[in-house]
């Protein structure tokens, strides 16, 4: 999503999921590609409460953060240690 916003144009169907997932009916921004009857279904209960299901599955909201933020100190881990042991072999080679 973060590259989508960085974008200086979106197509509509990005911009249509996007208004789906946030529950926003982008119509009012944008009448020349949505009517309001586009997503007209997306204020049914029955989605909010499947969101709210899948939302306790995963364990809430901080859960892709948590999961996020742990593979970023693992690749940043794995980083350092490379730097490492490139420094090291090349202080080995430069003392010979």
């Amino acid at each position: 999503m973060y590259n989508w916003f960085n974008q200086k144009e979106l197509k509509w169907d990005v911009i249509y999921r996007i208004g789906y997932v946030i529950r926003h009916d982008f119509s009012k921004e944008f009448p020349l590609l949505f009517t309001s009857e586009d997503f007209k279904g997306m204020y049914a209960p029955k989605s909010s409460v499947v969101f709210l299901e899948v939302n306790n599955k995963t364990g809430g909201d901080d859960h892709w953060k948590d999961k996020y933020l742990n593979l970023l100190e693992r690749y940043n881990t794995e980083l350092l240690n490379k730097a490492i042991k490139l420094a090291s072999s090349n202080q080995c080679n430069t003392s010979k």
